[in-house]
């Protein structure tokens, strides 16, 4: 029979387990939330399913046609998101092993609790199967996602490119490779910059992102690299 010391301290720990749960479930909601505002979008017109042809706007990086140049809806907000959520999916693995996966399954939840309602409330998708079978395909692409995002941050930008490719361009042939270097340079910033917060920040849920088009003078720099094996030898 446990002893009055070891009820007290698993207590402790239920409490401390507790307080995490809600802790998290607070700041990965404002996380959320700041990574879905990348590239909202409205809608004007019927819905007509989360892809219909109704028109939709969407301002900044993302749907410029100097930027990105995606077209705003539903899809190209989702896999915006996923860039961004995969930001701060690699942040979060930093935290104390037991409190990572907690914080990350309140941050997916967040997520496609927000993708139904879209569904629901944006595109008029009001029956309930049909919801789910298109939320049970955008989870099988943010599964795919994850590891793709993370192979290219192992094994390279040329990866990393292609995922992003792949999934954010919707692999099209005619996309600018400039702008999908941005994206990758953008994005090996962001982890870089958001792997230095400290946990206290992490913790307030405002992390903030910065501009893809920043990257642009970084990307169009040149090399010295791509002209020395031509160079006349001395």
């Amino acid at each position: 029979m446990p002893t009055a010391a070891q009820l007290t301290a698993a207590l402790r720990r239920r409490r401390s387990a507790t307080a995490e749960t809600y802790a998290a479930f607070g700041a990965a909601e404002q996380l959320e939330a700041e990574c879905a505002a990348q590239a909202a979008y409205t809608l004007r017109g019927s819905a007509a399913g989360a892809d219909g042809p109704q028109a939709a706007t969407g301002s900044g990086w993302w749907y410029a046609d100097d930027g990105a140049g995606l077209a705003p809806g539903f899809a190209a907000w989702a896999h915006v998101s996923f860039v961004h959520l995969w930001v701060v999916v690699v942040r979060l693995r930093l935290l104390p092993a037991g409190a990572a996966p907690t914080w990350q399954q309140h941050l997916t939840d967040h997520f496609f609790a927000r993708a139904e309602r879209a569904m629901d409330v944006v595109h008029g998708i009001t029956v309930a199967r049909v919801r789910a079978r298109y939320l049970k395909d955008l989870f099988e692409q943010w599964r795919g996602v994850i590891a793709a995002y993370d192979e290219g941050l192992v094994k390279g930008d040329a990866v990393l490119a292609a995922a992003v490719w792949r999934n954010v361009f919707g692999g099209k042939e005619d996309v600018d490779p400039v702008r999908l270097a941005m994206v990758v340079s953008y994005l090996r910033r962001e982890v870089a910059r958001v792997a230095r917060l400290p946990e206290h920040v992490i913790a307030s849920g405002r992390i903030g992102f910065g501009n893809p088009g920043d990257e642009k003078s970084t990307v169009l720099m040149e090399s010295r690299l791509m002209k020395e094996p031509f160079a006349e030898p001395a």
